[in-house]
């Protein structure tokens, strides 16, 4: 089989590019890559290729530096004296009018377990309060903390106690 080419008056044939065939010169087209390809295989440029970038000029106008962070985190507390194990009632001096009754807190245990319970009632202590049958641990009319449940472990003067609500949760 040879070539059907044939004349055609004020024509002429080009190779198409993209297939290698011949192809009349008026059922060409000249692509913006240069090619010369049939017009049935013509694709117009890609009009994203033509979008330009805009400057995002992103400086604040009267700018300050940030202020220097300030710890605002849970309040750690110390217990002034020993709180033998099933203690209800804890010694924790000054703190007791910061840990009101209602409050979730958390008390270091010795054996390093944290045990989290309820305040019941937060005051000073009478000589009409008792802790396992014994007086009021530490010295009468300081603040004290009377628990929802007993401690299941010892606590030993200067264990951390701090208020949960000030805790922040961790990430998930």
């Amino acid at each position: 089989m040879g070539r059907k080419l044939h004349f055609k008056m004020g024509s002429f044939y080009r190779q198409d590019d993209r297939s290698g065939f011949p192809q009349r010169a008026e059922r060409t087209k000249k692509e913006w890559t240069g090619s010369i390809v049939d017009e049935r295989l013509w694709e117009i440029r890609q009009p994203q290729d033509l979008v330009r970038g805009v400057p995002d000029f992103q400086s604040v106008p009267d700018a300050r530096p940030l202020a220097p962070n300030a710890f605002v985190g849970p309040q750690y507390f110390s217990l002034v004296a020993t709180a033998p194990a099933q203690a209800l009632l804890l010694n924790v001096g000054a703190a007791q009018p910061l840990i009101a009754a209602g409050s979730e807190i958390g008390i270091v245990l010795d054996n390093g377990d944290v045990f989290t319970t309820t305040v019941v009632r937060s005051g000073s202590a009478t000589l009409g309060d008792f802790v396992l049958g014994e007086d009021v641990l530490g010295d009468i009319g300081a603040g004290h903390l009377t628990l929802a449940f007993p401690l299941p472990y010892h606590a030993a003067q200067g264990n951390q106690v701090f208020i949960h609500a000030q805790i922040p949760p961790l990430p998930a």
